[in-house]
């Protein structure tokens, strides 16, 4: 049995039907990354999750969003999370003297004082779980 296209739409038939704007309903489907059919229509749930979003997935986005808040506040009162910039202005203090010290041995070579620096600098090296984000310590000092 052939499958009836009868609640089948096209943007253009949709934005009528549903009395919007036919570019409006085309941002929201694309926001909503909503795709036609083979046969270049939307069905009725498509429309309808452009139309009048993704309850569902907001409402897990939102669960989700409040249970790592949770977490965090947590992790927090558990004290397992330091502050980034408390952590680079004590440390620096550490690596500063931690050089000094280094630097002023005479029977180190050049090579073996600059291998222990870096090992110490990549010791203290904090990336940001966010690629986009990622600072070392290097770099703010």
């Amino acid at each position: 049995m052939k499958r009836s296209n009868e609640f089948r739409f096209t943007a253009t038939r949709a934005a009528i039907q549903w009395g919007l704007d036919r570019k409006t309903l085309n941002k929201r489907l694309c926001a909503a990354e909503i795709v036609p059919g083979k046969d270049g229509k939307f069905s009725i749930r498509q429309i309808d999750a452009a139309v009048h979003g993704d309850k569902e997935g907001e409402e897990i986005r939102l669960i989700r969003a409040k249970r790592e808040a949770q977490e965090m506040a947590n992790e927090e009162m558990a004290g397992n999370l330091v502050d980034l910039a408390e952590y680079r202005q004590h440390s620096a203090k550490k690596i500063i003297a931690a050089k000094q010290g280094i630097m002023s041995k005479t029977y180190l070579t050049d090579e073996q004082k600059d291998d222990i620096l870096t090992t110490i600098a990549n010791a203290f090296t904090v990336e940001h779980p966010d690629p986009a984000k990622r600072e070392t310590s290097e770099k703010s000092q």
